[in-house]
C-alpha cells in the first residue's frame, strides 16, 4: 500500500511539471538565446560602429544570474533588517554663492522603532578641501552610522570621506524623539562661522552632520550632504536630459478625459523646462492615443497640449505602449515587441468629424482635423481622439489588477497580426488578445452602457463646446474612428509624420521612408528609432530583439555599460546613449523624496555632482528622469527649473554630445518578476476567449493587452517596486475577467404548481455588454420544458439579467433540477455550466386551492348567516313598538 501511494505521488509530480512545462513551451522563444545567457560585452567604437564585437566578460557566465540574485537578496536583507533610527541633513539652497552668505542646514531624525531615542548633541562639520572625484562624492554621501550601530569615532569619521578632515561649523541641542516619529530642527552657520573664504578654491564641500546622545562618547547616527561653494559659470559641464512624459502607476489601462485635464496642466509645465533644457522628450503612446481617442469631445487643454508636442522643436520618441520594459520582453523570450491589438473599447465613445478646411483672403487652406485627429495647422488646437465616458465608480473595478492563476497554455502577446491593429471601434469584430475593458484604468472606466457601440455615434442634443472645433448647426459630418496606426501616429527625426510598424506599433509611432520604421523621433535627431528598456537590464538579448524591431537607438544606464569619453557610443547598425545612474539617482530623490529634506537632500547631491564633473571638465553626460518619479511626483518641473538656474550646467541636446566608446555589461531582470510576467502573458488568451460571449469580443481583448502591458512597465523593475503585490492585484481581476457570464446559483428553488416560470439569475462579470445563449435542460424526468433555448440574451456590463424558464412538474412531489449552460451567442465557446436544484410540490397548490375555496365559502356563508340574523332581529324589535304604539291610540 505505501509502495502504491508513493508511486501515485510521484506520477502526480510528473504530470503537474509535465503541464507547468508544456504552458511555457509555447512561449515564442528566440532562437539564439541561451537559456542561461552569460554575462557578455559589446565592444564597440565610432570606427566599429557596424561591426560590434562581442565578447564573453572576464566575470564568467554565471554573473548576470550572481548580479540578479543579489539584487534580490539585498532586497531581503533590506526586509530582514529592524528599523533603525537615521539622522538626514539637507541645506535649503546647494550653492554658496559667496562669503556673504549663510548656510542653513535642516536636520531630521526619524525613529521608526518602539523605543525613545534620547536628546543630545548634533554636530554640523564641514571639510577642509573640495571633492575631487564623482566616486568620493557617491561614497561620502551614501555613507551613514545607523541609529543602532556600536559605532566608533573612527566610523564617523569615515562618513565624510576617507582621509577628508573636517572643520566644526556648529552645535545643536536635539531633543529627545518619541517611538515612531520624528524631529526636526534648523541650524543656520552664519558667514562668520564659516571657513570660507574669497581665497577658498570653489569646489564641492561635504557637511556632516552626527549626533551624539546624552551620556554617550560615540555618534549615534550621521549624514553627509555636498554644498557647492562658488558654483560659478566659469567651468561648465554639458547636461543632456531625457524627460519622460508617462501616466501616474494609478491609470493601468487607458486615461480617462477628467484624468488627461488634469495631467495637462503639469505635462504643460513640463514641456515648458524641457524645450529650455533642450531636452529629448520620452512619451508614453498612451497619451497621444488617449487624447486622440476622444475625437473632438477631447478637452481644450488636452488638445492644446498634444498640439503643442507635436509642434516642440525638441527631439522626440515614444517610449513602448505604457513604457513596457523591452528588457523584460526578451529576458522571457518574446520574439517581437509586444504591442496594443486595438483601443476599440475607448474609441467607440468618441466623436470623429472629416476635416473641414478653411481657405483664408489668399486662398490658403488654413489648416484643419483629419480622422486621426492630428491638426494640420500648428495654430490648430483639435486633435481628434475618442471620447471614453468613463464611470469613476466603475474604474476601479475594471483597473483592479488579477486573477487566479489559470494553468492554461497562453501563447505570448507577442505574435499579434498587424492587422488586427488596424481595425476600427466601428468595425473591428475580431477577438484579439488585448486590454479591451471598459474602464480605462484607475478611474477611466469606460462604462459599457453609457454610449453607443460605434464611435461616431454622440447625444443629438450635445452642443459641443466652443473649443472642440466641431460646427454648432448640426452639419458636421461625422466619419469613422481613425484606426490604431493613426492613433499612434508620430513624427520621425525629420519632424515629418510617420506611420506604425505592426511589430512596433507600442513603441514608437515615426517611420522610415520604407514605412518600416516605429519610433517617434531619436535621442540624437539623426536616427528614426529609439527604446529606453528598464535601466540595468539590457543584454545582448534585449538588443537583438530590438535590431529585429527596427530599432535602432537605445539609451541604456551607465550601470549597464563600461564606457569613456561622451555618452554616444555606436552599436551594432545604430548606437546607444548613455545616461549616469549617480545622476539619476539623486534627481529621483530630488523628485520623489518622502520629505522636503530628502528632496532637498537629492537636489543638492545633483548639483554637487555636477559642479564636480564641471571642474574636472569632463564631456557632456546625459541625465535620464526617473519615468515613474517624473509621472507620480506633482510639480516635476520644479526640478527642470532648479536645474536651469545652476550656471555651471549648459544645457545641451543629446546630438551634440561627443561619441565616446563603450562596453555593454550584460545584465537582466530578476527572476521572479520574469515569472509573473510570464503567468500573465500565458492567461491573455483565456481571458480573450470569455470574451467571445460579448456584444464586441475585441473591447475585452484590447483592454486585457493594454492591462498586460502596464504591468511590463518599467517601474516595476527595481527589486523594491512592490512588484508581487502590484501582480496579485493583477491575477485577482484575471480571476474576476475569467468568470464571464455565470448563473447566480441558489440553494433550493421550489416548485409550488404543477406550471410555473423559474427565474434564472445570470450575472456579468465583464464590464461590457455580453450577448449570451442560455440553455436549460431538465435534470430527470420529473419536470418537462416548454422551451429550452433562450437566444440572445443581453446582459449589461458588470449587471444583472432574469430569465424566466417555463416549467411544469409531471409528478407531485419530489426532487428534480435544471442544468444551466451561458454560451456565446453563436453557441461557442460556453462558459458556464452549472445546475439549477428544484424541490418539486405540486399538492401544495391543489391543497391550497381547496383550502382557499372552503375558506371563501365558509366566509360567504357566515355573512349570509350574520345578515339573516341581522335583519330577523331588527323586524323582531319593530313588532312590539307598533302594538305598543296601537294600546296608547285615545278614543274619540
Amino acid at each position: 500500500m505505501r509502495i502504491r501511494s508513493l508511486f501515485t505521488a510521484a506520477l502526480s509530480v510528473a504530470l503537474v511539471l509535465g503541464g507547468t512545462l508544456s504552458a511555457h513551451a509555447v512561449l515564442p522563444m528566440a532562437p539564439d538565446r541561451p537559456a542561461n545567457s552569460a554575462r557578455t560585452e559589446a565592444r564597440v567604437s565610432p570606427a566599429e560602429a557596424t561591426d560590434a564585437e562581442i565578447e564573453t566578460d572576464s566575470e564568467g557566465s554565471g554573473a548576470k544570474a550572481d548580479r540578479a540574485a543579489a539584487k534580490a537578496e539585498a532586497t531581503a536583507e533590506d526586509d530582514a533588517v529592524a528599523p533603525a533610527p537615521s539622522l538626514m541633513v539637507a541645506p535649503s539652497q546647494p550653492i554658496l554663492a559667496d562669503a556673504k552668505t549663510n548656510l542653513e542646514l535642516s536636520a531630521q531624525l526619524t525613529n521608526p522603532t518602539e523605543t525613545e531615542v534620547a536628546a543630545g548633541e548634533l554636530l554640523i562639520e564641514v571639510s577642509e578641501e573640495p571633492v575631487k572625484s564623482v566616486a568620493a562624492l557617491t561614497d561620502a554621501v551614501n555613507t551613514a552610522i545607523p541609529g543602532d550601530s556600536a559605532a566608533t569615532d573612527a566610523a564617523a569619521a569615515d562618513s565624510g570621506a576617507p582621509g577628508t578632515a573636517f572643520t566644526t561649523l556648529k552645535t545643536a541641542h536635539l531633543g529627545a524623539t518619541g517611538p515612531e516619529s520624528e524631529q526636526r530642527t534648523t541650524v543656520n552657520v552664519t558667514p562668520e562661522e564659516l571657513p570660507f573664504t574669497d581665497l577658498t578654491p570653489p569646489g564641492t564641500y561635504l557637511v556632516r552632520a552626527s549626533l551624539t546622545l546624552e551620556g554617550a562618547s560615540t555618534p549615534h547616527s550621521a549624514a553627509t550632504t555636498p554644498v557647492v561653494w562658488r558654483g560659478t559659470g566659469k567651468t561648465k559641464i554639458d547636461l543632456s536630459m531625457i524627460v519622460p512624459f508617462v501616466l501616474p502607476a494609478k491609470i493601468q489601462a487607458m486615461p480617462s478625459r477628467e484624468q488627461l485635464s488634469d495631467l495637462v496642466r503639469e505635462w504643460d509645465a513640463l514641456l515648458t523646462a524641457a524645450e529650455q533644457a533642450k531636452a529629448t522628450l520620452a512619451i508614453d503612446p498612451r497619451i497621444v492615443a488617449g487624447i486622440r481617442s476622444y475625437g473632438v469631445e477631447a478637452s481644450g487643454p488636452a488638445r492644446e497640449f498634444l498640439a503643442r508636442l507635436e509642434a516642440s522643436p525638441n527631439p522626440s520618441f515614444l517610449l513602448q505602449f505604457a513604457d513596457a520594459d523591452v528588457a523584460a520582453q526578451a529576458a522571457i523570450g518574446f520574439t517581437s515587441l509586444v504591442e496594443p491589438t486595438n483601443l476599440d473599447f475607448v474609441t467607440r465613445f468618441g466623436k470623429f468629424e472629416a476635416p473641414v478646411p478653411a481657405a483664408d483672403a489668399d486662398g490658403k487652406d488654413t489648416g484643419g482635423e483629419d480622422a486621426s485627429g492630428e491638426t494640420t495647422d500648428a495654430d490648430t488646437t483639435g486633435t481628434e481622439a475618442a471620447d471614453v465616458d468613463t464611470d469613476v465608480a466603475n474604474t476601479e473595478a475594471a483597473n483592479a489588477e488579477g486573477a487566479a492563476e489559470a494553468p492554461v497554455e497562453a501563447e505570448a502577446p507577442a505574435g499579434v497580426e498587424a492587422g488586427s491593429a488596424t481595425e476600427t471601434g466601428a468595425e473591428a469584430n475580431a477577438d484579439t488578445d488585448a486590454n479591451g475593458e471598459p474602464s480605462t484604468s484607475n478611474g477611466a472606466e469606460v462604462d459599457a452602457d453609457a454610449k453607443p457601440e460605434t464611435n461616431a455615434e454622440t447625444d443629438s442634443d450635445t452642443t459641443p463646446d466652443a473649443n472642440t472645433g466641431a460646427e454648432t448647426d448640426g452639419e458636421v459630418t461625422e466619419v469613422a474612428p481613425p484606426t490604431l496606426a493613426e492613433l499612434l501616429q508620430w513624427k520621425t527625426a525629420s519632424g515629418e509624420p510617420g506611420s506604425n510598424n505592426s511589430n512596433n506599433a507600442g513603441t514608437s509611432s515615426g517611420s522610415t521612408d520604407s514605412g518600416s520604421g516605429t519610433a517617434a523621433g531619436t535621442v540624437t535627431g539623426e536616427v528614426a528609432t529609439a527604446a529606453w528598456p528598464a535601466e540595468g537590464d539590457v543584454d545582448r538579448g534585449t538588443l537583438g530583439l530590438l535590431a529585429e524591431s527596427n530599432i535602432t537607438s537605445v539609451v541604456l544606464d551607465s550601470s549597464n555599460v563600461r564606457h569613456s569619453g561622451g555618452p554616444r557610443i555606436a552599436l551594432n547598425d545604430g548606437e546607444a546613449i548613455i545616461t549616469e545612474a549617480s545622476l539619476a539617482d539623486s534627481a529621483t530623490a530630488a523628485l520623489a523624496g518622502d520629505t522636503e529634506i530628502e528632496r532637498a537632500a537629492g537636489l543638492s547631491a545633483l548639483a554637487g555632482e555636477l559642479f564636480v564633473r564641471a571642474q574636472a571638465e569632463s564631456t557632456g553626460v546625459v541625465l535620464g528622469l526617473n519615468r515613474g518619479s517624473v509621472a507620480d511626483t506633482q510639480d516635476p518641473a520644479s526640478l527642470l527649473t532648479a536645474i536651469a538656474e545652476l550656471s555651471f550646467v549648459r544645457a545641451t541636446s543629446v546630438a551634440d554630445q561627443p561619441e565616446g566608446t563603450g562596453t555593454l555589461r550584460a545584465a537582466g531582470p530578476l527572476e521572479p518578476r520574469l515569472a509573473l510576467l510570464r503567468s500573465a502573458a500565458n492567461r491573455e488568451a483565456s481571458v480573450n476567449e470569455v470574451g467571445a460571449v460579448l456584444v464586441h469580443p475585441q473591447y475585452l481583448s484590447g483592454y486585457q493587452r493594454v492591462r498586460l502591458m502596464s504591468l511590463f512597465s518599467t517601474r516595476y523593475a527595481p527589486a523594491e517596486s512592490n512588484f508581487d503585490e502590484v501582480s496579485t492585484k493583477f491575477r485577482t481581476r484575471d480571476s474576476k475577467l475569467l468568470e464571464g457570464v455565470q448563473a447566480i446559483s441558489t440553494e433550493h428553488t421550489q416548485l409550488v404548481g404543477v406550471s410555473t416560470s423559474v427565474p434564472v439569475q445570470l450575472h456579468n462579470s465583464l464590464p461590457f455588454d455580453a450577448n449570451v445563449t442560455v440553455g436549460v435542460v431538465p435534470v430527470s424526468a420529473a419536470i418537462e420544458l416548454e422551451e429550452r433555448v433562450f437566444s440572445g440574451v443581453i446582459v449589461g456590463a458588470e449587471a444583472n439579467e432574469r430569465v424566466l424558464v417555463p416549467v411544469r412538474s409531471r409528478v407531485s412531489s419530489g426532487e428534480s433540477g435544471l442544468v444551466v449552460t451561458v454560451s456565446a451567442h453563436g453557441g461557442e465557446p460556453t462558459v458556464y455550466t452549472g445546475t439549477l436544484d428544484l424541490s418539486i410540490s405540486s399538492s401544495v397548490e391543489a391543497v391550497a386551492l381547496w383550502v382557499l375555496g372552503v375558506s371563501a365559502s365558509l366566509l360567504l356563508i357566515f355573512g349570509v348567516y350574520r345578515s339573516v340574523r341581522k335583519r330577523r332581529k331588527a323586524s323582531a324589535a319593530a313588532q312590539p313598538s307598533i302594538a305598543t304604539s296601537e294600546t296608547e291610540t285615545p278614543a274619540e
